[in-house]
């Protein structure tokens, strides 16, 4: 309630003549609820009077809060409601004030930072009073003709406000309430709103990964509607919220929300485990001769060898690689091993010490016979004046029988041997000597 004064000297003043300047809002409010006019005149005989009238009085009886007793700890006729750990709440306390001796015409009530999600809503419509419900964030109560402040009082309290956004935010929401009478805008007040509905950190969620994946972010194995922004225990090292299955170990972590406000916190629970994946077995070698049989690993439950079999056993008896592709349960498997050979044996070794070169298609060609692997050959053959007859670099040449284009004469003739070979992965060097008779 105030009043405003017209001094002649200094025009119109708030509350008393020599009160502040009304605002254009004051004025306007006043003039909507006169209750009483006062016109007074009177001449000072120890000043300047400027005759006529002294001053004019309009008094006026209205009055909006929406926190009459300021229980809330706001004084200025606005309101604050308790924290609310929810996304709903109703927007006034329990003694809003609400007085006028004019008609109350309307009362308009908006969201001023509503998003998509917020919404205000009246459960109940006590009558006379109708509602205008324009959307979401705008709500207009209109006096049919009959009603009082009591009236209006009646629903405003019965404002309701929901967030219905899946992930809520937190923060004070704003709800401006303005009053019109008879001359247009009477009051303005509004209500605070804070809202800090706490973070749901979803549901227990668990999964086994292979140790060669790729790091993943723990929030994705959370189920339910878990809210971001939460802090991991123990917290992973790198990019945080991210489990790197190469370097971490399996466990439980903990997503966890901390209290805010006057609100709880909220925590949910991530189990890893981790599977290694299976190996073929290492690089080997082994003796000419044998069979190496790779064996697919059990825990595979598909599986493909690189010469296209899908065989569980897979029989290797030449030098190479040999890789296998497979599936295990969480694990893409992948692994080759290098199989090499060598000779595990010393080479035995046959020379002939006879033979009839005569074009009768038997025995007619002399050579050394060498079945192994050899990595250089050198066979000389000389006659008995130490002449140099004949000679071979590979076990396959063999003698004829011909020394320079002629038949060779019958008798002995000495024979060297010497060839390079590996045993056991080492190359090694051999000699043999011998004789062999020619006969015609």
């Amino acid at each position: 309630h105030y009043d405003l004064f017209l001094r002649e000297d200094a025009g119109w003043r708030v509350n008393t003549t020599n009160g502040l300047v009304p605002t254009q809002a004051q004025f306007k409010q006043v003039l909507s609820n006169i209750t009483s006019l006062r016109i007074r005149g009177e001449f000072h005989h120890f000043a300047v009077d400027f005759g006529g009238l002294d001053n004019v009085i309009l008094e006026s009886n209205f009055n909006f809060d929406l926190d009459a007793d300021n229980s809330s700890g706001l004084t200025n006729g606005d309101y604050r409601a308790d924290t609310s750990c929810t996304p709903s709440v109703t927007v006034v306390g329990n003694d809003p004030l609400l007085t006028s001796e004019g008609p109350i015409d309307s009362i308009r009530i908006m969201m001023l930072n509503g998003t998509a999600f917020d919404q205000i809503y009246l459960p109940n419509i006590p009558p006379p009073i109708q509602v205008v419900v324009y959307d979401a964030h705008h709500i207009t109560l209109i006096n049919p003709g009959n009603g009082s402040p009591a009236d209006f009082l009646a629903v405003i309290k019965q404002l309701q406000y929901l967030d219905a956004a899946v992930h809520p935010l937190q923060g004070v929401r704003r709800v401006e309430f303005q009053v019109y009478a008879g001359c247009g805008l009477a009051g303005t007040q509004r209500a605070f709103l804070p809202i800090y509905p706490p973070p749901r950190a979803g549901l227990p969620g668990d999964t086994i990964v292979c140790a060669n994946t790729p790091p993943f972010s723990l929030f994705s194995v959370l189920k339910g509607f878990p809210d971001p922004g939460g802090i991991w225990v123990p917290e992973p090292s790198g990019i945080p919220g991210f489990f790197d299955p190469s370097t971490y170990t399996s466990g439980v972590y903990a997503y966890i929300f901390p209290p805010t406000s006057e609100c709880p916190g909220d925590t949910s629970f991530v189990s890893v485990g981790i599977e290694i994946p299976p190996v073929l077995r290492p690089d080997t070698t082994i003796c000419f001769d044998d069979v190496l049989y790779l064996e697919r690993p059990r825990a595979l439950l598909e599986w493909t060898w690189s010469n296209g079999s899908q065989q569980e056993i897979l029989p290797v008896s030449e030098p190479g690689v040999y890789t296998l592709i497979g599936q295990t349960e969480n694990c893409q498997f992948e692994d080759s091993v290098q199989v090499d050979f060598f000779a595990c044996k010393a080479c035995n070794l046959y020379v002939p010490n006879v033979f009839t070169p005569n074009d009768d298609g038997n025995n007619d060609q002399w050579q050394a016979f060498l079945p192994c692997r050899w990595l250089r050959f050198q066979l000389e053959v000389y006659d008995r004046w130490g002449s140099l007859v004949f000679t071979a670099d590979d076990p396959e040449q063999a003698w004829d029988g011909m020394v320079r284009g002629k038949d060779a004469m019958t008798g002995v003739y000495v024979w060297r041997l010497e060839w390079d070979a590996d045993l056991f992965g080492e190359t090694q060097t051999w000699h043999a000597k011998g004789d062999v008779t020619v006969v015609r």
